[in-house]
């Protein structure tokens, strides 16, 4: 489901989700997988090329007398191509899976390239 990689503080790992990416003539779709986070713990932010994805998942209620809850980060990151424009970008959250559709500018259209085998 999650896999954990080390940061600068041992004790608060960050958290890399599951995802698929597919590549349409119109969008790419990216499915990442954040079972248990609740839309309003979901930060998507598309800058320099950059989209990146962030959640919080909530382990528990407060405990203690400073209230704390105990949590799970979760984060990702991924280069995007020129060709997405960023007004055609969308985001939904069901069952657990964030949809991402990042639409492509107007006018681009795939190419292929003849490979000729010697």
């Amino acid at each position: 489901m999650y896999a954990a990689y080390r940061c600068a503080t041992p004790a608060a790992p960050v958290y890399r989700a599951r995802y698929d990416v597919a590549e349409t003539a119109e969008a790419f779709e990216l499915t990442i997988d954040l079972p248990g986070v609740d839309s309003a713990d979901v930060d998507v932010k598309l800058e320099d090329g950059r989209l990146s994805v962030t959640a919080t998942r909530w382990l528990g209620p407060a405990v203690g007398e400073g209230g704390t809850r105990p949590s799970r980060k979760i984060s990702q990151s991924f280069t995007v191509p020129d060709t997405v424009d960023p007004v055609k970008v969308a985001a939904r959250l069901d069952k657990g899976v964030l949809n991402l559709t990042l639409g492509k500018r107007d006018g681009i259209t795939p190419r292929s390239v003849k490979v000729e085998v010697h």
